[in-house]
């Protein structure tokens, strides 16, 4: 339906491929497809629901997703989901840390380094920079990622609004990110069953504090939406 109604890139925030593991919320083939002919990406979740449901989540098993995904759509739909925030332990790469496990496997499957670059952060920072992209939503580990990989500073972020939840953003990151232009605030709930219901607020007079001022504020759990109830 998205695809049907969109003329611009979207994103699956976190899917693998269905044909591998059957999960509702994996992408058919079909789907992989229109994504890519859209110019999107869908990041790849560690979650072992998504991943075939073993014990535990394997880093093989997160290559044999994206080489199939690879193989339906091309390397530049592919980018990294994770979803730290919403997966129950345990994990083999557990958290972003841990990331170059997931690099080594893909090295070892025959994924070439510029490959590599483009499923880390190439294909998400390549949406934001010809997109232009105004508003996203993201957990932390994402826009950490985003922002400590030495590329991101050849992208202009000035412009760019995003509400980060699923967990805590921490001072340091809304700090960094307020630092490249992004007007980063903490949302509360923005899961798959529950949408945002709260928003960090701040008035005019904070928005001319510096960064370290306004970090505690931007961390904050914020105030109910319209019509929220809580």
């Amino acid at each position: 339906d998205v695809a049907e109604t969109s003329s611009q890139p979207f994103v699956a925030s976190h899917s693998n491929a269905r044909a591998i593991t059957g999960h509702a919320r994996n992408l058919t083939d079909e789907m992989i497809r229109r994504l890519a002919e859209k110019g999107g990406v869908t990041g790849l979740t560690f979650a072992r629901a998504f991943l075939a449901d073993p014990p535990r989540s394997h880093v093989e098993d997160i290559v044999r997703h994206a080489k199939h995904i690879r193989q339906v759509g091309g390397i530049d739909v592919i980018a990294i989901g994770s979803d730290f925030d919403g997966t129950k332990p345990p994990l083999e790469v557990s958290d972003s840390s841990e990331i170059g496990k997931l690099i080594d496997g893909l090295s070892a499957a025959g994924f070439s380094s510029s490959e590599i670059e483009k499923i880390c952060y190439g294909n998400v920072l390549r949406l934001i920079r010809e997109e232009k992209v105004t508003f996203s939503h993201c957990v932390p580990t994402i826009m950490q990622m985003l922002l400590s990989h030495p590329h991101s500073s050849d992208v202009d972020f000035r412009g760019w609004k995003v509400v980060i939840g699923g967990s805590a953003m921490s001072q340091t990151l809304s700090i960094a990110a307020q630092k490249r232009g992004i007007d980063v605030f903490t949302g509360y709930g923005m899961s798959e069953t529950c949408p945002v219901l709260t928003l960090s607020h701040l008035h005019s007079n904070d928005l001319k504090r510096t960064p370290e001022e306004q970090a505690p504020l931007r961390c904050k759990t914020g105030l109910p939406l319209p019509l929220v109830e809580l």
